[in-house]
């Protein structure tokens, strides 16, 4: 008898205490809107080539500012070109690629949702190559959300909080605000040419949660704490007032020349900043940069110990950037007048380099991207790549020893490729 009342009290226990957790969650749910919602708002299905400018030219509520001219934007030729490189590799950096003009669109009572989606008081959605630096309809999936796809339009199956912003607001938030690299050559630069379209007094919108050395670039370039706006796309849709949305400054791997003018800010607000400066009594002409340390290494090279041990031997210093606060990576990619190392977001740290400074990217055979060579073609550097294997199912490759060493002596020899 006592046994069934013990296991009568455990279940009647245990049902109150699934139907308090399920009670939070509806509570959660319900507070947050987080629903499926058929009949939210259609928006536009517009193509990612679409033209911006001539869609939006008239549109109530809406006013385009020409921001940068176009131009033809060809690569600078790398000095070095050894490895098991591709013939799309290969095709990539030697292409031509006309940049369009530039515009920042001013909108009022615009809608920002998910990972960089921004549509205007009726519901059309800013698409454009220069607005998102990825195919965002693929699959019927934008934004972190499934759409329903209605003839042209598509209709959000999700309906978020809507938080509403007064007042004026300049969104730089995009994808990948958790990487360094991105805040470096994406999000930060995309300030260069606005003096001409906003106020700087105005507040910036910025995906939650904004890294510490993130916040440390924004000091750089004028934006104070108070004006850093942190928005949960996750939750809540944000209904701004007024809202600037200015284009990328980067088309693939090719930058607006502009971009140089913020590196170089930071550059003078960091080592102004950098007080003791490294940690050693000299800084190293000749750096390598390791990815050694990372938590989450998505291109691992599997002869690393090896390759850095040769770097060392020719009186590289082996560093670590993540190890480092920025005003000291600044420093130490200043002060370099050779930076050796695999492709990642901390060898991006050469837009802080000077011109004519050396840069050798080892990478694998199927990573496509020459971010390198866009940074050294804007900051009028000298670039060479050592392509390794094609990287396995986990993203670890290898570089031929024998091919790193003959193409490290040549480049450190000046016998380069092109002469």
């Amino acid at each position: 008898m006592l046994k069934q009342k013990t296991e009568s009290d455990f279940y009647a226990c245990l049902y109150a205490c699934l139907k308090w957790i399920f009670k939070s969650i509806k509570q959660k749910l319900e507070a947050f809107h987080l629903f499926f919602s058929p009949g939210a708002p259609p928006m536009l299905f517009m193509d990612l080539d679409v033209d911006n400018k001539a869609h939006l030219s008239g549109v109530a509520d809406v006013k385009v500012i020409k921001i940068s001219e176009g131009f033809n934007s060809k690569l600078t030729r790398p000095m070095l070109w050894r490895g098991n490189y591709t013939r799309r590799q290969e095709i990539r950096q030697r292409q031509t690629l006309t940049f369009p003009d530039g515009y920042c669109y001013q909108l009022n009572n615009a809608l920002v949702i998910g990972l960089g989606g921004v549509a205007t008081a009726n519901n059309e959605l800013l698409t454009g190559r220069l607005l998102h630096l990825y195919k965002i309809f693929e699959e019927k999936r934008i934004l972190g959300f499934q759409f329903h796809q209605n003839g042209s339009s598509y209709t959000l199956e999700r309906k978020l909080r809507e938080k509403k912003l007064p007042g004026s607001y300049i969104l730089l938030a995009r994808r990948g605000g958790q990487s360094y690299g991105h805040w470096l050559v994406d999000i930060v630069p995309r300030i260069a040419g606005l003096g001409r379209a906003i106020r700087f007094t105005d507040k910036f919108i910025f995906y939650s949660p904004v890294p510490p050395y993130a916040r440390f670039l924004l000091k750089a370039i004028g934006i104070s704490e108070t004006q850093v706006i942190e928005f949960n796309w996750n939750f809540e849709a944000l209904r701004v007032d007024e809202l600037f949305v200015p284009e990328f400054v980067r088309l693939y791997d090719h930058f607006l020349p502009s971009t140089v003018g913020v590196w170089d800010k930071i550059k003078a607000y960091a080592l102004a900043n950098a007080g003791l400066g490294w940690g050693e009594s000299v800084t190293p002409t000749k750096i390598y940069v390791s990815r050694g340390k990372l938590h989450k290494d998505q291109r691992c090279l599997l002869n690393r110990a090896e390759v850095e041990h040769y770097f060392i031997s020719r009186g590289f210093v082996v560093i670590h950037p993540e190890l480092f606060s920025v005003p000291q990576q600044v420093l130490l990619f200043a002060q370099a007048e050779v930076v050796a190392g695999e492709y990642g977001s901390g060898l991006h740290n050469t837009v802080f380099s000077s011109e004519g400074t050396l840069v050798l990217v080892i990478q694998p055979a199927d990573v496509a991207p020459f971010l390198q060579s866009g940074i050294a073609t804007v900051k009028n550097q000298k670039i060479g790549y050592i392509f390794g294997s094609k990287s396995n199912s986990s993203g670890e490759y290898q570089v031929d020893f024998s091919v790193l060493k003959a193409a490290v002596d040549a480049g450190l020899d000046g016998c380069f490729d092109d002469e």
